[in-house]
């Protein structure tokens, strides 16, 4: 990646095709905030903290507590993969291009080897993590709506195949946008000759796309098939809960089961009902203000009409951003918190305890469990 950039280098003159001439005023405006560094240095870095901790826990925790290997979790795993793999990109690339150059946007450090990994693999995971969210909800769907073709088709060797078919299909969808992204280009510069530009770089890059168009084609294969999950578990979620109040009202009163089993569904019921709605509202609320801002520049870059400036597009894209990187760090506090399950597990993975024997009288819950991932 380096050597890009020194050849670049060496071939800067003063008549160089590829110069850029800053004034001290412009030059300013290509420098850090403090509102960018606070970001970049404090904020991001303490999401990434909280998402490897969460995420290698829940990761751990599978590891460790093998009746937890259910067709919900098949697919929880390998979203904490993918959900790692993002932050851990997303993050450590802003941070590397901030130590590397005090001017914002200078992607020089990352070469053409750089514009090509960074976002393929960017691309690769976001679009595991929103297909797999689906998948959870349509197995969800069919295990509580539908429990007996649930029962016919499901199983743990079709679940596997989906999430191959998710991993092959999110390959490909990254190398196709590859050319959105694979063209650096590197500029000389000229800073104007004060103590406050003494350091800036003599060569800037940025990844660059092939063709200005495919930036449009980027951000809308991404925010379309978004708003079209959006729909889907949206009305899915909903089926799901007037099934779970329907199954509730038709309890039998009969005293061979009694008012545990009444209560014991009743709690299922809400355990199931609070997962869905935390896990599906917090999941589209984070990621929908970037794909709505993503979908609005190729609106603008179609019509010619810009509502913000570019000062306010920056602040709307860093703010847009940290609620994206938030979503994957959030996802495994989410399941800790709403299942008492998944709590039952950590305690089990972490204090190296062996699962107690269960009590007859758990098995009204446990056949529950059984249409409930």
């Amino acid at each position: 990646m380096g050597t890009a950039v020194s050849n670049i280098a060496e071939s800067c003159t003063p008549n160089t095709t590829l110069d850029l001439s800053f004034d001290e005023a412009f030059a300013e405006e290509l420098s850090y905030t403090n509102a960018d560094r606070i970001i970049i240095t404090i904020v991001n870095p303490c999401i990434l903290a909280v998402g490897l901790l969460g995420n290698l826990a829940f990761l751990f925790m599978m590891v460790r507590v093998r009746r937890m290997w259910t067709v919900t979790n098949i697919y929880l795993t390998n979203l904490a993969i993918a959900d790692t793999s993002f932050l851990v990109i997303a993050v450590s690339e802003k941070i590397a291009r901030y130590r590397a150059s005090p001017v914002s946007g200078d992607q020089a450090i990352m070469g053409p080897g750089g514009c090509i990994s960074v976002y393929v693999l960017l691309d690769v995971a976001y679009s595991v993590g929103l297909c797999l969210v689906t998948l959870v909800t349509v197995e969800k769907y069919y295990a509580i709506c539908r429990p007996i073709q649930h029962r016919l088709v499901g199983g743990m060797k079709r679940t596997k195949r989906l999430v191959l078919v998710v991993w092959v299909i999110a390959w490909v969808f990254g190398l196709t946008l590859l050319p959105c992204w694979s063209n650096f280009v590197g500029f000389c510069t000229t800073w104007p000759e004060t103590e406050a530009f003494s350091n800036h770089p003599q060569v800037i890059g940025f990844c660059q796309p092939e063709a200005a168009w495919l930036i449009d084609v980027h951000n809308g294969v991404q925010t379309v098939p978004f708003f079209v999950c959006l729909i889907v578990n949206a009305v899915l979620y909903i089926l799901i809960i007037k099934r779970l109040n329907t199954r509730v009202g038709v309890v039998n009163d009969d005293h061979s089961t009694g008012q545990q089993r009444k209560n014991l569904r009743q709690k299922v019921r809400n355990q199931v009902a609070r997962m869905l709605i935390v896990n599906g509202v917090l999941y589209f609320t984070l990621m929908a203000p970037f794909q709505c801002t993503s979908f609005a520049f190729v609106i603008s870059n179609s019509t010619g009409n810009y509502v913000l400036e570019p000062e306010q597009v920056t602040k709307l894209q860093w703010v847009n951003r940290t609620l994206f990187y938030l979503n994957p760090a959030i996802n495994p506090y989410i399941y800790f918190i709403t299942n008492p399950k998944y709590r039952q597990a950590y305690v089990q993975a972490f204090t190296f305890r062996r699962p107690k024997r269960r009590a007859r009288s758990a098995t009204v819950m446990d056949e529950m469990s059984t249409y409930i991932p």
